[in-house]
């Protein structure tokens, strides 16, 4: 049984990660504009922020809803999660596995990786 004041876990799962953007939360693709060309993640909630640019970028991001780090496997969004969380955001996760797990675990998307 979880308390309530336990951390939430800092990396989800595809699935989970499409229910919590059902429920408002917004996906951040820290992939290049090439990468992102080729495949994306078909959802409404989406923000595409190059990972080279983020740290110029990130302070559009909203600090009133829950983001979700993504990349391509999960290593630079990790990076660009621990970026936000050292400058004061709260409700930062990362997704385990990035497009690659997403597109294997039949999720939507645009194109293939």
């Amino acid at each position: 049984m979880s308390q309530p004041n336990a951390p939430r876990p800092a990396e989800i799962d595809p699935t989970t990660a499409l229910e919590r953007i059902a429920a408002g939360a917004l996906l951040v693709d820290v992939r290049e504009p090439d990468e992102t060309a080729q495949a994306s993640y078909d959802v409404a909630n989406l923000e595409l922020m190059p990972l080279s640019d983020f740290a110029a970028q990130s302070h559009a991001l909203p600090k009133d809803r829950e983001l979700i780090m993504a990349c391509r496997s999960g290593g630079r969004s990790a990076r660009a999660m621990q970026f936000l969380l050292d400058s004061g955001y709260t409700n930062v996760v990362n997704l385990n596995g990035g497009i690659m797990r997403w597109q294997d675990e039949g999720q939507p998307m645009k194109g293939r990786v």
